[in-house]
């Protein structure tokens, strides 16, 4: 608890399961969790100053299922999606990426892009796991991987 005059402010915990489930996502909104990701790696590489050019490689991982081929004019299903890899060069998850990824509906974003400050969650609501790896430079201009 921090006291600031007459306002105490308490510290906030959250029930991150509770959050995911509450979470609704329709069957025509399953390409949500895919736009998030691809949104943030926008905006981290607007943010990054060295970089000339932006790039984003999106990789479709589908369950690994045998198709059938009877013979027919139609043409097979596909497997389904179960999860995607995102590259990008963006500025990575600097200190202060960092902290407003573990906090929920951070305003981190709000300002410059609009953001909500949940849209991982998305992700761990269609996909209930989300591996991160980062690439950045401290203020001593050090490479670190998060």
């Amino acid at each position: 608890m921090e006291d600031t005059g007459n306002i105490e402010v308490i510290e906030q915990k959250v029930h991150f399961k509770g959050l995911i489930n509450s979470i609704d996502i329709s069957p025509e909104d399953f390409m949500l969790p895919l736009q998030e990701v691809v949104v943030n790696s926008i905006q981290s590489i607007k943010d990054n100053d060295t970089v000339k050019s932006g790039k984003i490689i999106v990789e479709i991982i589908r369950k690994n299922l045998p198709v059938f081929d009877f013979g027919g004019d139609e043409e097979p299903p596909y497997n389904p999606i179960v999860g995607f890899t995102i590259h990008d060069n963006g500025i990575g998850f600097t200190n202060n990426r960092f902290e407003a990824f573990r906090t929920p509906y951070t305003d981190f974003g709000a300002e410059n892009h609009g953001c909500k400050g949940i849209g991982r969650y998305t992700v761990l609501a269609c996909f209930n796991s989300m591996d991160v790896e980062s690439y950045f430079y401290n203020t001593n201009k050090e490479k670190k991987q998060r």
